[in-house]
C-alpha cells in the first residue's frame, strides 16, 4: 500500500542551492587558476624551445670555428630557424673577443674608455707562460715569463693568468701558496673565481700607475708561483697569461691555440611574441694534430632573457 507523504517542505531543494552557490563561487578562481596553469606552462614550453634554439645556434657557430668556415663580418650575424625561433648568431673576430674577455676577467680596463688601441696594439711587449709539473701528471707551479722589448724603460700595471678549472674541493677559488726566489712580486695575488659566468680561477698581480716593476729595454722578468689544489691530469687545462702596461695595452702568448678567443652570441626570438633568449659564450680553439679539427674548449658561458 502506497501512502503519500505531506510532510515535505523543500529542505533538499535549499540544500542544493546552497551548494550550486558554493560551486559557482569556487569555479571561477579554479577556472583562473587552471587558465594560469596553461599559460604559465606554454611561457615554459617557449622559454626551452628558445634556450634550444639559442644553444643550437652556439653549436653551429662552434662547428663553423671547427671547420674554418666563418662568415665574414658583413654577413654577420646570420639568421637560423629552429624550433619556430629566429636565431641571429655572430661569431666575434679574434681580436675583439680577446678584448672582451680580459675586460669581464678585470685584467684590462673597458675599451669603451679608450684605453685599448684595437686598431693599432703595441707590440713591445711578449709574455711566455708555462705550467710546470712537479711528478707526471700533476700540476702545481705555474711560470709566467715578460719580456720588454721597446726602447727605454717601461713599467707594467698588471701580470696574472687565467687557468680553467682550476678551483677547490669546495668550488672555491683556487689559492696560491708560495712564490718562487726571482719573481716580480712577492704579495700574493688577487684572485677571482667564478661558478657562474667564467669556469676557473684568476691570479692577479696589479699596481698603482708608476708603482710597477720597471723593465729596462730587452729585459726579461719572471713571475713564478705553486697553487694549490694541484691538478691531476694528463694535459694541463687550457689556460692564459697576460701582461699590462702603463699605456694600459694587454699582451698574450697563446701556446697551442689556432687564432685567440672566440666569441659567440646566439638570440634566438620568437616571431609572435617578439621575447629573446641569448647565449653569449667565450670559446678557444686548440690545435691537436695535423688533418684533424681543432679541440673547442669553452671559456664563459652567459644565458639573458628578455
Amino acid at each position: 500500500m502506497n501512502r503519500t507523504v505531506n510532510t515535505e517542505r523543500g529542505q533538499a531543494f535549499v540544500l542544493v542551492l546552497l551548494l550550486l552557490l558554493v560551486g559557482s563561487i569556487l569555479l571561477v578562481p579554479l577556472l583562473a587558476f587552471m587558465s594560469s596553469g596553461l599559460l604559465t606552462t606554454r611561457m615554459y614550453e617557449q622559454r626551452t624551445l628558445q634556450l634550444y634554439a639559442a644553444d643550437g645556434g652556439i653549436e653551429d657557430g662552434i662547428w663553423r670555428i671547427m671547420v674554418g668556415q666563418m662568415p665574414a663580418e658583413a654577413e654577420q650575424p646570420y639568421h637560423l630557424e629552429l624550433n619556430g625561433q629566429d636565431v641571429a648568431v655572430t661569431i666575434a673576430q679574434a681580436r675583439d673577443s680577446t678584448i672582451d674577455f680580459f675586460e669581464r676577467v678585470g685584467a684590462l680596463k673597458s675599451g669603451g674608455q679608450g684605453k685599448y688601441n684595437k686598431a693599432d696594439p703595441h707590440s713591445d711587449w711578449m709574455v711566455v707562460y708555462t705550467p710546470l709539473q712537479s711528478d707526471p701528471g700533476l700540476w702545481d707551479t705555474y711560470r709566467i715569463e715578460v719580456t720588454y722589448l721597446g726602447a727605454g724603460n717601461a713599467k707594467v700595471e698588471n701580470i696574472g693568468c687565467w687557468i680553467r678549472g682550476l678551483y677547490d674541493a669546495e668550488g672555491k677559488a683556487a689559492s696560491v701558496t708560495a712564490i718562487e726566489p726571482g719573481s716580480m712580486s712577492f704579495d700574493y695575488p688577487d684572485h677571482d673565481f667564478s661558478t657562474g659566468v667564467f669556469l676557473g680561477t684568476s691570479f692577479q698581480w696589479q699596481w698603482r700607475p708608476g708603482k710597477g716593476p720597471t723593465f729596462k729595454e730587452g729585459q726579461t722578468r719572471i713571475q713564478v708561483f705553486t697553487f694549490s689544489p694541484t691538478i691531476t691530469r694528463e694535459r694541463f687545462p687550457l689556460n692564459i697569461a697576460w701582461s699590462a702596461s702603463q699605456r694600459d695595452d694587454i699582451f698574450i702568448s697563446w701556446t697551442g691555440a689556432r687564432s685567440g678567443i672566440y666569441q659567440v652570441t646566439a638570440i634566438a626570438r620568437s616571431p609572435d611574441t617578439g621575447k629573446s633568449t641569448t647565449i653569449d659564450c667565450h670559446l678557444a680553439a686548440e690545435e691537436i694534430g695535423p688533418d684533424m679539427l681543432p679541440v673547442i674548449t669553452v671559456l664563459t658561458w652567459e644565458i639573458k632573457e628578455a
